[in-house]
């Protein structure tokens, strides 16, 4: 299986995609994202434009929310009235 651009240079790869996500979803909003094997979720790379204690903080929350059955509601939702 021949590298793909994740292997070859994790650290600019990363970052290109934290750099989208900050152009899509603007400096009002923390994000998180994880890449990992398939197979192997112990290993992996993250990225967040968050501090560290902020960030986890917000993922037990998603994860107890998911583990329950809940949906996670969308911010845009939450101003619908």
């Amino acid at each position: 299986m021949g590298n793909t651009p994740l292997e070859d240079d994790t650290d600019a790869t990363m970052r290109r995609i934290a750099d989208f996500i900050k152009d899509q979803v603007g400096p009002e909003y923390a994000f998180f994202a994880m890449v990992s094997p398939w197979g192997n979720q112990k290993v992996g790379n993250y990225i967040s434009n968050a501090k560290r204690p902020e960030m986890i903080i917000a993922l037990r929350e998603q994860a107890n929310a998911l583990e329950a059955g809940l949906d996670i509601p969308n911010p845009a939702d939450l101003n619908k009235h």
